[in-house]
């Protein structure tokens, strides 16, 4: 009777610790509680408040492949993707990743901007193909708004990214 209750208990704790942690398009305001953010969906987004000392993000792709994003300033579209070259994620944890750059540059600075990922959809005639990627913003208190993050079992973001 003891050796199936601990088997009974064993198998609830590997369910919950393999499942328990993954979750789909799950939008946090200010209370995000990630080093980064994982988007899997076109149109998932980050938005925050660029400033003179915050003005770049960094980024994981999932693939070893070009991934794609595009900007809304103060609310408004900007019609263009921008592509964020090849990263792929080195399956550490987030805290000592391969992180890379992008620079906003000053037009973004004194604004509130939104990362768009854009895949599988074409914007002003560019075919944005699949690649998911992940985010991280230099100061996470500067975030209003993170729309549609996932947390997947390749990368659970309680695992990697707290």
């Amino acid at each position: 009777m003891f050796k199936r209750m601990l088997l009974v208990v064993a198998a609830v704790l590997v369910i919950v610790f393999s499942v328990g942690a993954t979750f789909k398009n799950r939008t946090w305001k200010t209370d995000f509680p990630y080093i980064g953010a994982f988007f899997c969906h076109n149109d998932d987004y980050v938005r925050f408040y660029c400033t003179q000392d915050m003005h770049r993000f960094y980024y994981m792709t999932a693939k070893d492949s070009s991934a794609f994003v595009e900007f809304y300033i103060d609310g408004v579209r900007q019609g263009v993707v921008n592509e964020l070259p090849a990263n792929k994620w080195n399956s550490k944890h987030c805290s000592i990743a391969n992180w890379t750059h992008f620079d906003l540059g000053p037009g973004f600075i004194g604004h509130e901007v939104e990362i768009h990922f854009r895949e599988n959809v074409t914007v002003n005639g560019f075919r944005c193909p699949e690649n998911d990627i992940m985010i991280k913003l230099e100061d996470n208190s500067l975030a209003t708004l993170w729309k549609n993050v996932d947390s997947t079992t390749y990368c659970d973001l309680d695992l990697f990214a707290k």
